[in-house]
């Protein structure tokens, strides 16, 4: 008897923290847009940080292809992206770089997968 009135506080209990514990929790919210972080097309960084911060936003993601950061002779340069880095981490935003290409293939073996192998290690 002792045993199923302490399971069923339990479960009371856990039935009233766990809604209360979710209700707390809020989204993340994250923005990608390579045109203004990264090259600074339709609008300049500093605006585009502004606009993150009025939208308290604090994660971006910034898709790397392969094309844009081979060098040639198996080399890779991501230069074009350390200023995104930089201003970002200024501004309190952290950064997801997902390498992204037109062919992936699941044989990480094959010829196809070694240029994204080597911009992996790099």
């Amino acid at each position: 008897m002792l045993k199923r009135r302490t399971t069923l506080t339990i479960i009371s209990l856990f039935a009233l923290l766990v809604p209360a514990a979710m209700a707390q929790a809020k989204p993340e919210v994250a923005v990608q847009d390579e045109d203004v972080f990264v090259d600074g097309k339709s609008l300049s960084p500093a605006q585009g940080y502004q606009r993150l911060a009025e939208l308290g936003v604090h994660r971006m993601r910034t898709l790397v292809s392969a094309e844009s950061v081979e060098t040639g002779g198996g080399g890779f340069d991501f230069r074009r992206y350390d200023g995104a880095v930089n201003q970002a981490m200024q501004n309190g935003v952290r950064v997801q770089f997902p390498l992204v290409g037109k062919h992936p293939r699941p044989d990480v073996a094959s010829p196809s997968t070694a240029t994204w192998r080597r911009a992996g290690a790099a």
